[in-house]
């Protein structure tokens, strides 16, 4: 069809030209609409992501400004054993682990650093310590192995009742745990 067919046939019709012009006005409101929606969720979901940054620096500084945590979520400090030999890096770890262990009311038994593994070619020094804590203790010593520094990984976790202690359930554990070490130069 030619131009000439297309406005002869509209002007013995004027219905079917309104028709037209309606349904293209009605598929530019779709499209804007669609439009504006899209960009109402954009902008809902970094209005979200600004909440959820605002909440995360409200609660990082708390853990900052409160000293009374024997932890926090945001540890500052090497994630390295510090030490210029294995002995020193190891004595680093085990006092790391000692002071774990009576933060949470406990006390260390005994204690093996080994520096005689495949781990200390690759970086690694090892520490087993056998400790008594109460029942009640045992996560928050091991939430504060894991997340303070220098990081440590527990290798191995074994845990014993000690029936007919006083004063509650205590536990004999028995804790292996790992930490990279970089040597101080």
């Amino acid at each position: 069809m030619n131009s000439k067919v297309v406005i002869q046939y509209l002007t013995r019709r004027p219905i079917v030209g309104l028709i037209g012009y309606v349904a293209a006005l009605a598929m530019l409101g779709l499209v804007i609409a669609v439009s504006i929606e899209g960009t109402m969720l954009r902008w809902q979901s970094v209005d979200e992501a600004v909440q959820l940054l605002n909440q995360l620096q409200k609660s990082a500084s708390l853990v900052k400004s409160n000293d009374a945590e024997p932890t926090s979520g945001l540890s500052m400090g090497s994630p390295f054993l510090q030490g210029e030999t294995e002995t020193v890096a190891g004595a680093a770890l085990l006092q790391r682990v000692s002071e774990a262990v009576t933060r949470v009311g406990g006390s260390v038994v005994s204690s093996q650093v080994e520096l005689q593994n495949d781990k200390l070619e690759r970086g690694y020094l090892s520490l087993a310590v056998n400790c008594e804590i109460d029942e009640a203790a045992m996560q928050p010593l091991l939430y504060d192995l894991e997340s303070g520094v220098p990081f440590l990984f527990i290798e191995q976790l074994t845990a014993r009742s000690r029936e007919g202690t006083a004063g509650g359930r205590r536990m004999q554990l028995t804790v292996s745990v790992t930490g990279l070490w970089r040597r101080d130069n």
